[in-house]
């Protein structure tokens, strides 16, 4: 039924989507309504919507406190554990670079216990790139990519197990890096021909040393082995078609390039988790799994509604309405100049900081 906007309380239900200026809707049908997005629709001179029935006050409540969260505050036993496993990966790194045979069952030992905190509070992992050096980057990247990669497969609601399997594979899954010759892991200048190919063989490398483990599932040894295959035939080492990469593949794929780009390197400067989602999205267009992208994204680019951010044009803005289909391009108002600019359809524009 149609409904004035003026009579509107925190709890209707949008029946149908509200229309502005362009092709795409303000706000998509079955938006539960808060304050904050009533004082949206008022903003943009909206007259009446039609929305459904008034539900129950819990429920809006709710609402509302889902948008004030704030980001939670990384407790000093979680950092403290996490370097702790760097420290035991770079160890354990450097003997296999020695001839050592791979222990799963000690990686593990090391590493589950930190992404139970993960599993605990997904939110400790927004900027674990944080703490990544150039110069340790090879073992703080294995760390956070198994991370990442459980989290994304608990948030893709993966069974307990599966997202353990998800998390080893990630922090294995550039174990064969050690077979590769250590001057080239440290040269900062671009590598010839000859040493790309030798980088590139590193999943092969790295199947290899864990193939007869009996402690990781068929599944978690060809996310090792898949980890740059690309839905589009373009990765490596085989070039793979999508219907033969399956989903710890994938969700490995998606965490090692995130985390890649979110990280200084000796041969270029990272970008913000904002910039990483963005080239994901539209830089890899077709590579990568959108649904394990939309899965990423709550992880580490939270928005919420009366977040402050800066925009690429160097101007301060609030959220005002994130739309389901477009979780980093929301609407935003300009404190400036009170313009209010719906990033989805602005692709010059985007979030380039979080103000907290």
């Amino acid at each position: 039924m149609k409904i004035k906007v003026c009579d509107l309380v925190p709890g209707y239900i949008l029946t149908k989507d509200v229309m502005g200026k362009t092709a795409r809707p303000i706000m998509p049908k079955g938006t539960l309504l808060t304050q904050k997005m009533i004082n949206v629709l008022k903003e943009f001179g909206i007259e009446e919507v039609d929305a459904g029935r008034y539900n129950s006050r819990k429920e809006a409540e709710e609402g509302v406190k889902e948008e004030n969260q704030e980001m939670a505050t990384v407790p000093e036993a979680f950092r403290e554990r996490y370097t702790s496993a760097v420290g035991s990966y770079k160890k354990m790194f450097q003997s296999w670079q020695s001839g050592s045979k791979v222990s799963v069952g000690a990686v593990r030992d090391f590493f589950i216990p930190l992404f139970e905190f993960i599993e605990q509070d997904p939110g400790k992992i927004r900027i674990i790139h944080q703490y990544a050096t150039k110069e340790e980057y090879i073992y703080h990247h294995a760390i956070s990519v198994g991370l990442l990669s459980g989290a994304i497969a608990q948030k893709l609601q993966l069974g307990k197990g599966t997202c353990y399997q998800a998390a080893l594979a990630g922090c294995l899954a550039d174990a064969g890096m050690a077979k590769v010759p250590a001057h080239l892991l440290r040269k900062s200048a671009s590598l010839t021909k000859e040493e790309y190919e030798e980088i590139r063989n590193h999943p092969v490398y790295g199947l290899k040393m864990v193939q007869h483990s009996p402690l990781l599932k068929s599944e978690t040894k060809l996310a090792i082995l898949q980890h740059h295959e690309r839905l589009d035939k373009s990765g490596y080492p085989f070039g793979e078609k999508p219907d033969r990469i399956p989903i710890l593949s994938r969700i490995v794929a998606v965490a090692d390039v995130y985390h890649a780009i979110v990280c200084d390197h000796i041969y270029k400067k990272r970008k913000i988790p904002f910039q990483a989602i963005e080239e994901l999205l539209e830089d890899h267009f077709g590579e990568f799994d959108i649904a394990v992208i939309h899965a990423l994204i709550p992880l580490v680019a939270h928005l919420t509604i009366g977040s402050k951010v800066f925009l690429s044009n160097h101007e301060e803005a609030e959220v005002l309405y994130i739309k389901p289909s477009a979780p980093i391009k929301p609407l935003v108002k300009i404190f400036s100049n009170n313009e209010m600019v719906d990033l989805e359809s602005r692709p010059d524009l985007f979030i380039t900081e979080l103000i907290r």
